[in-house]
């Protein structure tokens, strides 16, 4: 059993190093690690080379234009040549044995996804203990066909020839990539959730921004749509061909809003109470306090962390 790791790249020369290194250092070595750069405007591309003369599975592709994370995944399972992809994002970074924990799963031929959750850490890579989509373990099927997101996207392995037979990710879908590859994928095969962190995943801040409400319902509105189709037996192509107008209404839609300001202070410092680090979370909190967010919240955060501080020591 042999894995590819696929890594799409846009402008994150700052974590890609880290990320690949975590890639270097599993204790399941992938067969390759293919690099996709998505046309970057920073170093991102120049960083990606000299990593693949530091590791010779290493191989780099560089797209002449930006055509989005969906596309660069599909560059790279196409580039591929092993039967199994992982996927792992280039500002996260994957714990040593995440590869070792997954493989033995795709060994049931029923199975076509395998992932599981995640450590939350800081845009500084400030470990906050908080563990998120590992409260479920096992079959994961039947809540990704009724609308649920139990498994996080990056961090998963898939059966490469499933992911051909279902036309790999919709490049229309940018936003929406991770809930279509699991629906579409549910269609052939089983999915799973091993139950336990697989990655630390890097909260951005600058992608710490809300979906509109208009676009949370109609996202919603074609995932129910899709699923209805695809459980009438219907092909991901079939599906997909039919909701195209939903699509480009999608992609008309307003998707994001700004995250308001001391807003990422205050989801970190309840990162870090849920994870127990209870003095940073008092800090985070202090911050968000200063900056004008959520000052009732903030306040109560603070006496808590304090109280559980106090009690614990």
């Amino acid at each position: 059993m042999s894995v590819t790791v696929i890594t799409a790249i846009y402008n994150t020369a700052l974590f890609l190093k880290e990320s690949v290194d975590s890639v270097a250092n599993q204790t399941f070595p992938p067969k390759e690690h293919i690099l996709i750069d998505d046309c970057s405007t920073d170093n991102s591309l120049e960083i990606a080379y000299q990593l693949a003369k530091k590791y010779p599975y290493i191989r780099v592709i560089a797209h002449k234009k930006n055509k989005g994370y969906p596309t660069a995944l599909n560059t790279g399972i196409q580039a591929s040549k092993t039967e199994f992809i992982g996927i792992m994002d280039s500002d996260d970074i994957a714990l040593p044995d995440w590869l070792e924990t997954v493989m033995p799963i795709m060994a049931d031929s029923e199975i076509g996804s395998v992932g599981g959750g995640c450590i939350i850490m800081t845009e500084q890579g400030e470990v906050t203990q908080q563990v998120k989509y590992c409260e479920l373990r096992g079959d994961v099927t039947e809540i990704i066909q009724t609308g649920g997101y139990p498994i996080l996207h990056p961090g998963t392995i898939h059966r490469r020839e499933n992911l051909i037979n279902i036309g790999c990710y919709n490049p229309l879908l940018r936003s929406l990539e991770d809930n279509d590859i699991f629906l579409s994928m549910s269609s052939v095969s089983k999915l799973f959730n091993v139950g336990r962190p697989l990655i630390y995943y890097r909260r951005l801040r600058q992608s710490e921004s809300r979906k509109t409400r208009q676009f949370g319902v109609a996202t919603k509105e074609y995932l129910t749509r899709k699923s209805a189709l695809l459980a009438a037996g219907k092909s991901v192509h079939e599906v997909d061909s039919e909701l195209r107008s939903v699509i480009s209404t999608l992609q008309k839609i307003p998707r994001l809003v700004p995250l308001v300001k001391g807003r990422y202070e205050y989801e970190m410092a309840t990162a870090f109470e849920e994870g127990t680090s209870f003095v940073r979370s008092t800090q985070f909190y202090l911050h968000s306090l200063w900056i004008g967010y959520g000052r009732k919240g903030s306040l109560k955060g603070i006496f808590r962390c304090l109280k559980k501080y106090f009690f614990t020591h």
